[in-house]
């Protein structure tokens, strides 16, 4: 879609004085946004969900079209969170779009509560993609136009950007998101592998500067206590006593002293490759039983 357009389409929309109407302008516009979106992604599970958003857009409940919109918006911005490092990396666009979500979601739902006189959760879920996050609103009062006009421009942004091409980048990303998603829905594995990976970090340091004192103890302090005991320095021999070749080879004294953090630091790093390989091959069945059961169901 034209940007220049687009423009145009937002600002009939935030000027209609009908939050109805604009609502109903909205879910047009992002159904024809949507479509763009399409051709950009090769997930089949985020199309699926696309698919699904479509139709609920189409629907003639405002409140379910409300929370729909709402849907379009967090799958979006949960989906491209991570692979947005990638992309912008030095951006801080996306602390503006999270702060988008929750000045839409209020917004929202104060002009429903209003026109209908009926309650809507302050908690609002994600059941099309993300079920396990749960976002809460912060208590901010924005101007409508505003809020359209931020709404539409973080696609518009999204869309300039052609993701053919960063398919690789954004599997990544989501694999990562997905692996942080299941680490925090399970406490004890996710304490574990954030203690393991802390263990990892210790030893490894620990390894590598051990490993840097020993060449600084065999090839600056020995020659040197060398030099000087030829000298006839008599107190020199007891240090080249202990780093004498002979006695203790330089590896050799490297494994002895190093066996212990050098097993903690192989054994972890193979402890969270398991747990990356169990949560990517049976992880979305633990985290979503009911829902991959169904899924397996309708194919």
């Amino acid at each position: 879609m034209d940007t220049q357009l687009m423009q145009q389409q937002v600002e009939a929309i935030v000027q209609r004085d009908d939050v109805s109407e604009s609502l109903t302008c909205l879910c047009e516009l992002f159904l024809s946004m949507l479509d763009n979106l399409k051709g950009n992604i090769s997930d089949v599970s985020f199309l699926k969900t696309l698919d699904i958003t479509c139709s609920t857009l189409e629907s003639k409940s405002e409140k379910l079209r409300i929370a729909t919109v709402l849907d379009v918006l967090l799958t979006t911005s949960l989906y491209y969170q991570k692979a947005r490092l990638y992309l912008w990396r030095w951006a801080t666009y996306h602390v503006e779009f999270s702060l988008l979500l929750w000045e839409t979601y209020n917004h929202l739902m104060d002009w429903y509560e209003e026109e209908t006189d009926d309650s809507f959760d302050r908690v609002f879920y994600s059941d099309n993609f993300f079920k396990q996050f749960t976002l809460e609103t912060r208590k901010r009062h924005y101007s409508r136009f505003d809020l359209w006009r931020n709404a539409i421009k973080q696609y518009r942004v999204l869309l300039k950007y052609d993701l053919t091409h960063l398919d690789s980048r954004m599997k990544d990303a989501f694999d990562r998101h997905r692996r942080e998603m299941f680490l925090c829905s399970h406490p004890l594995i996710g304490g574990a592998y954030s203690l393991i990976g802390g263990l990892v970090v210790l030893s490894g340091s620990f390894v590598l500067l051990s490993i840097l004192h020993f060449f600084y103890q065999f090839y600056v302090i020995k020659p040197y206590n060398l030099l000087l005991a030829g000298a006839g320095l008599k107190e020199y021999r007891a240090p080249l006593g202990e780093l004498s070749i002979a006695h203790h080879a330089f590896w050799e004294r490297c494994l002895f002293v190093l066996w212990e953090p050098l097993s903690i630091f192989l054994s972890g790093i193979l402890v969270l490759l398991l747990i990356n390989f169990a949560q990517e091959k049976w992880g979305w069945k633990i985290l979503f039983p009911g829902k991959y059961r169904n899924s397996q169901i309708k194919k």
